[in-house]
């Protein structure tokens, strides 16, 4: 540790208050401690700027725009120097206690709590989940935070999901996660101005010490700025040493396994089979896999940093039966349904949470069909990315998409890819097509129309507005233009395959 005239000054007004003192400029890191006789004190152009002078009741550097104090009469001369060589040591030894405990792994809490000896202002250190792994007192009073479950215990205080919100909207707020050293950040929602530093473990972004200013205050001085850094240094070492304090639970056997499952790895079945024993998981529970994808901006190249660990925190407490991982610069999630009485219910009570999540945290979701073999979450995985990539195309204005609702969609995606050409074009539709065009009928209309009502001629004359009986007969104009029967599923199906193919856009998907 080095100690900066503005960090000593800074310790010693707060524990020894002068008469007057001037804050002057100076950061030059102090070496000595010098008592200057008054009879014979050097002049000005003597004195080293690494040393701390003490003449008389006056504190200053050999820097003449340094910091200055001067203390009361009765406080000066020898007895001044011995407090001030005390008030030195304990700054040392404060630093000293702090390396001490994080070799010797003590709780993160001691730690911290060490912190409040130096730092002048509440303050507080959040991961990147939004959990707070600590807060002083004082900050928990000035700025709210709720209590948070795990697996239906309680865990560490979160931010109120209000505050994640606003927060996770703006640009500046993901910058800030690129800034080497502290600054300051004003929260408009509770009036709230905090000095902040990222604490970042290889590069990455793991977590955030802040520090609450007074009301009022733009900054505070250089000596307490210094401080909070040389503090943040010491967590930032914290957490580098044991990072499990940031992120335990991707650290356990089933987050583990599902990691390797998310990113299409082969898991050994003895492996799988203990990693689900611990979690209490039987690998022929019924499941269901999803995916969870923010609505990112161009530009926010550090929103993943805050998002996607918040999300995979909200995912957890949504479904306390469930388990989330980053993936591929998305949440994917496994949820296990027995939780949920029957499958039914389950459903029911998952879909209703899940519309909920998406909204509040402003994002989607593609969910997978239920499975009942643990070990084919890499397909299931896969199902609910499908389902993203096909529900956004075809339902942009929806939330989050059951890959259930897309299935023919995916399986005509694959014939196309395959390439359809002994399908399309189908000369039945040719047919109908050439007559639309030359003569004004509408049957292909018609055609997509009894598609899209499950072949149901009275619904499907409802949706295109015209009387039934029309319908039929327009149904029965082209059975005899084009051969195909309505009553032979065999044909009707080909005969859609083909209209689907052709025209992807082409009437509603089949309820």
């Amino acid at each position: 540790m080095q100690i900066t005239a503005d960090i000593f000054f800074s310790v010693w007004e707060r524990r020894y208050p002068p008469v007057s003192s001037a804050a002057g400029r100076s950061a030059v890191v102090l070496r000595h401690i010098q008592l200057l006789p008054d009879e014979d004190a050097p002049g000005t152009e003597a004195l080293e700027e690494d040393t701390l002078y003490i003449r008389g009741n006056e504190l200053f550097t050999g820097d003449e725009e340094g910091p200055f104090c001067r203390m009361e009469e009765g406080l000066g001369g020898e007895r001044l120097a011995m407090t001030v060589t005390d008030c030195w040591n304990a700054i040392f030894a404060w630093d000293h206690h702090i390396c001490e405990r994080i070799l010797n792994h003590q709780p993160m809490e001691k730690i911290m709590e060490m912190g409040r000896e130096y730092l002048s202002c509440p303050f507080t250190l959040i991961d990147r989940d939004m959990q707070v792994l600590y807060e002083t007192p004082d900050y928990a009073q000035r700025t709210p935070s709720r209590a948070g479950t795990q697996a239906g215990r309680p865990s560490r205080p979160v931010v109120p999901a209000e505050l994640v919100q606003s927060l996770l909207l703006r640009k500046e707020f993901h910058e800030a996660a690129l800034r080497p050293s502290a600054f300051y950040y004003d929260e408009s929602l509770y009036e709230v101005r905090s000095l902040c530093r990222n604490i970042r473990i290889d590069g990455a972004y793991y977590a955030r010490l802040l520090m609450t200013v007074p009301p009022g205050t733009e900054k505070l001085p250089t000596g307490e700025v210094q401080l909070f850094e040389l503090f943040a240094d010491r967590v930032e070492a914290l957490c580098t040493r044991d990072v499990r304090l940031l992120h335990g639970k991707s650290t356990d056997a089933l987050h583990q396994v599902c990691s390797a499952l998310c990113a299409g790895e082969e898991v050994s079945p003895a492996i799988l089979s203990s990693a689900l024993e611990k979690a209490g998981w039987s690998s022929s529970h019924p499941f269901l896999a999803g995916r969870l994808v923010f609505f990112s901006k161009p530009g926010w190249h550090t929103q993943i940093e805050y998002t996607l660990p918040y999300l995979t925190h909200c995912v957890e407490q949504t479904w306390p039966s469930a388990c989330a991982v980053i993936s591929e610069n998305q949440v994917c999630f496994v949820v296990n349904l027995t939780a949920g009485g029957s499958i039914q219910e389950a459903l029911r009570s998952f879909y209703s949470a899940l519309a909920v999540l998406v909204r509040e945290n402003v994002c989607r979701a593609g969910i997978s069909s239920v499975y009942h073999h643990f070990g084919n979450t890499t397909q299931a995985i896969a199902q609910a990315g499908q389902a993203l990539l096909l529900g956004q195309r075809r339902n942009p204005e929806r939330w989050y998409y059951a890959f259930d609702d897309y299935r023919t969609d995916y399986a005509l995606d694959l014939l196309r890819r395959e390439g359809a050409d002994c399908l399309v074009p189908n000369p039945a539709l040719e047919v109908l097509r050439e007559s639309d065009e030359h003569k004004g009928t509408e049957y292909m209309e018609t055609l997509r129309a009894y598609f899209a009502a499950g072949c149901n001629m009275t619904l499907a004359a409802d949706r295109i507005f015209i009387h039934r009986t029309t319908f039929c007969r327009r149904m029965e104009r082209i059975r005899e233009l084009t051969g195909a029967d309505p009553d032979s599923r065999e044909q009707m199906f080909e005969l859609e395959l083909a209209l689907r193919l052709e025209d992807p856009a082409g009437g509603e998907r089949r309820k």
